[in-house]
Protein backbone atom coordinates (compact mmCIF):
# COMPACT_ATOMS: atom_id res chain seq x y z
CA UNK A 1 0.00 0.00 0.00
CA UNK A 2 1.34 3.40 -0.94
CA UNK A 3 1.57 6.43 1.32
CA UNK A 4 -1.00 9.10 0.54
CA UNK A 5 -0.20 12.46 2.15
CA UNK A 6 -3.11 14.22 3.84
CA UNK A 7 -4.64 17.12 1.99
CA UNK A 8 -4.21 20.25 4.11
CA UNK A 9 -7.37 22.15 4.91
CA UNK A 10 -7.37 25.59 3.39
CA UNK A 11 -7.06 28.38 5.97
CA UNK A 12 -10.42 29.93 6.72
CA UNK A 13 -10.66 33.65 6.43
CA UNK A 14 -10.90 35.33 9.84
CA UNK A 15 -11.99 38.69 8.47
CA UNK A 16 -15.71 37.83 8.13
CA UNK A 17 -15.81 36.57 11.74
CA UNK A 18 -14.05 39.67 13.04
CA UNK A 19 -16.29 41.91 10.95
CA UNK A 20 -19.41 40.15 12.23
CA UNK A 21 -18.21 40.52 15.84
CA UNK A 22 -17.50 44.21 15.29
CA UNK A 23 -20.92 44.78 13.75
CA UNK A 24 -22.67 42.91 16.55
CA UNK A 25 -20.78 44.88 19.21
CA UNK A 26 -21.56 48.15 17.45
CA UNK A 27 -25.24 47.23 17.19
CA UNK A 28 -25.41 46.40 20.90
CA UNK A 29 -23.67 49.66 21.78
CA UNK A 30 -26.03 51.73 19.66
CA UNK A 31 -29.03 49.86 21.07
CA UNK A 32 -27.87 50.51 24.65
CA UNK A 33 -27.35 54.22 23.93
CA UNK A 34 -30.80 54.51 22.35
CA UNK A 35 -32.44 52.77 25.30
CA UNK A 36 -30.53 55.00 27.74
CA UNK A 37 -31.34 58.25 25.93
CA UNK A 38 -35.03 57.34 25.83
CA UNK A 39 -35.02 56.62 29.62
CA UNK A 40 -35.86 52.95 29.16
CA UNK A 41 -32.73 51.90 31.04
CA UNK A 42 -30.62 53.76 33.58
CA UNK A 43 -26.98 54.24 34.40
CA UNK A 44 -26.53 53.02 38.00
CA UNK A 45 -30.15 53.93 38.73
CA UNK A 46 -30.06 57.38 37.12
CA UNK A 47 -32.02 57.96 33.89
CA UNK A 48 -30.55 60.07 31.08
CA UNK A 49 -32.93 63.00 31.58
CA UNK A 50 -31.92 63.30 35.25
CA UNK A 51 -28.24 62.91 34.41
CA UNK A 52 -28.48 65.78 31.91
CA UNK A 53 -30.37 67.89 34.47
CA UNK A 54 -27.49 67.35 36.91
CA UNK A 55 -24.79 67.93 34.27
CA UNK A 56 -26.20 71.35 33.30
CA UNK A 57 -25.71 72.71 36.83
CA UNK A 58 -22.09 73.85 37.34
CA UNK A 59 -22.40 73.99 41.14
CA UNK A 60 -23.59 70.37 41.28
CA UNK A 61 -20.85 69.27 38.87
CA UNK A 62 -18.14 70.99 40.90
CA UNK A 63 -19.50 69.54 44.15
CA UNK A 64 -19.52 66.07 42.60
CA UNK A 65 -15.97 66.24 41.27
CA UNK A 66 -14.63 67.83 44.45
CA UNK A 67 -16.23 65.10 46.57
CA UNK A 68 -18.48 67.42 48.59
CA UNK A 69 -21.40 65.03 49.16
CA UNK A 70 -23.45 67.27 51.42
CA UNK A 71 -23.32 70.27 49.04
CA UNK A 72 -24.08 68.00 46.11
CA UNK A 73 -27.06 66.41 47.85
CA UNK A 74 -28.44 69.83 48.80
CA UNK A 75 -27.89 71.13 45.27
CA UNK A 76 -29.64 68.12 43.76
CA UNK A 77 -32.63 68.89 45.96
CA UNK A 78 -32.56 72.61 45.04
CA UNK A 79 -32.33 72.01 41.29
CA UNK A 80 -35.12 69.44 41.27
CA UNK A 81 -32.95 66.43 40.44
CA UNK A 82 -34.21 64.57 43.49
CA UNK A 83 -37.82 65.33 42.49
CA UNK A 84 -37.10 64.16 38.93
CA UNK A 85 -35.72 60.88 40.26
CA UNK A 86 -38.87 60.43 42.35
CA UNK A 87 -41.04 61.18 39.32
CA UNK A 88 -39.12 58.60 37.26
CA UNK A 89 -39.54 55.85 39.88
CA UNK A 90 -43.11 56.81 40.93
CA UNK A 91 -44.84 54.48 38.41
CA UNK A 92 -42.65 51.56 39.54
CA UNK A 93 -42.82 52.11 43.32
CA UNK A 94 -46.24 53.04 44.68
CA UNK A 95 -45.30 53.14 48.37
CA UNK A 96 -44.04 56.65 49.21
CA UNK A 97 -41.69 55.47 51.94
CA UNK A 98 -40.05 52.87 49.70
CA UNK A 99 -39.87 55.41 46.88
CA UNK A 100 -38.05 57.91 49.09
CA UNK A 101 -35.71 55.18 50.35
CA UNK A 102 -34.90 54.11 46.78
CA UNK A 103 -34.15 57.69 45.68
CA UNK A 104 -32.07 58.38 48.79
CA UNK A 105 -30.16 55.13 48.18
CA UNK A 106 -29.32 56.22 44.63
CA UNK A 107 -28.22 59.64 45.88
CA UNK A 108 -26.16 58.02 48.67
CA UNK A 109 -24.49 55.69 46.16
CA UNK A 110 -23.42 58.66 44.04
CA UNK A 111 -22.72 61.30 46.67
CA UNK A 112 -21.91 59.43 49.88
CA UNK A 113 -24.28 61.75 51.76
CA UNK A 114 -26.71 60.17 54.22
CA UNK A 115 -29.98 62.05 54.68
CA UNK A 116 -30.95 62.87 58.29
CA UNK A 117 -33.77 60.34 58.43
CA UNK A 118 -31.59 57.39 57.31
CA UNK A 119 -28.68 55.37 58.62
CA UNK A 120 -26.30 53.11 56.71
CA UNK A 121 -26.34 49.40 57.44
CA UNK A 122 -23.22 47.21 57.45
CA UNK A 123 -23.79 46.23 53.82
CA UNK A 124 -24.16 49.83 52.58
CA UNK A 125 -27.95 50.01 52.44
CA UNK A 126 -29.87 52.97 53.77
CA UNK A 127 -32.35 52.11 56.49
CA UNK A 128 -34.88 54.51 58.00
CA UNK A 129 -34.05 55.64 61.51
CA UNK A 130 -36.52 54.51 64.09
Amino acid sequence: MAYVPPIPNPAKAKLPVALAALLATSFLGVAWVMLFVTNVITLRGVPYSVLMQFWQDPIARNAYFSGNGELLHNRLSETGVEASLKAYYQPKIADGTKLDQRVQQILYNHTGYVAESYQVSDNGRLMPKE
